[in-house]
C-alpha cells in the first residue's frame, strides 16, 4: 500500500487524524503565543527563574510548530495554566500603575514580583508601556 498524498486522502481514518492534529495545533499554539506575550523580554531580565519560564513556554511552541502531532502532557498544560494565573494577574496590576502614569509603583511591582534589580525592571516597564500604547 503506497502512502502517497492521495492515497492518504482517501484514507478516512487518516484524514481524520491530520485534521484532530490541525485542530489541536490551531487551538493550543495561539494560547501558548498569548502567554508568551505575557512574559517578559529575557533579554532584559537576570532572574533565572523568569528564563527558565520563558524557555519553557518558548520550546513548547517550537514542539508543535515543528511536531503538529504532538500533545502537551497533563503537566505541561497544568504549568501553563499556573503561569497564565501568575503572568497575566501581574501585568493587570502593573498595567493599572503605567496606565495612570505612576511609573515608579509599577516598577516597584514589577521588582516586588520578579524580584530582580532595578535596571531589569525599569526596562521590563519601559518596554511594557510602548506596547500598551500601541
Amino acid at each position: 500500500m503506497s502512502k502517497t498524498f492521495a492515497n492518504i486522502l482517501n484514507d478516512a481514518s487518516k484524514v481524520k487524524e491530520v485534521e484532530s492534529n490541525r485542530d489541536y495545533k490551531n487551538s493550543i499554539l495561539p494560547r501558548l503565543e498569548k502567554l508568551a506575550k505575557l512574559l517578559p523580554n529575557v533579554n532584559e531580565l537576570s532572574d533565572k527563574d523568569v528564563k527558565e519560564h520563558v524557555d519553557f513556554v518558548k520550546t513548547l511552541i517550537g514542539t508543535l510548530i515543528e511536531n503538529p502531532d504532538q500533545r502537551l502532557t497533563t503537566i505541561e498544560m497544568k504549568w501553563c495554566n499556573e503561569l497564565w494565573k501568575t503572568y497575566n494577574n501581574n501585568w493587570k496590576e502593573i498595567d493599572k500603575f503605567i496606565k495612570s502614569d505612576n511609573i515608579i509603583n509599577a516598577i516597584k511591582e514589577y521588582r516586588n514580583i520578579h524580584k530582580c534589580g532595578l535596571r531589569d525592571a525599569k526596562n521590563a516597564i519601559e518596554n511594557r508601556k510602548v506596547k500598551l500604547l500601541k
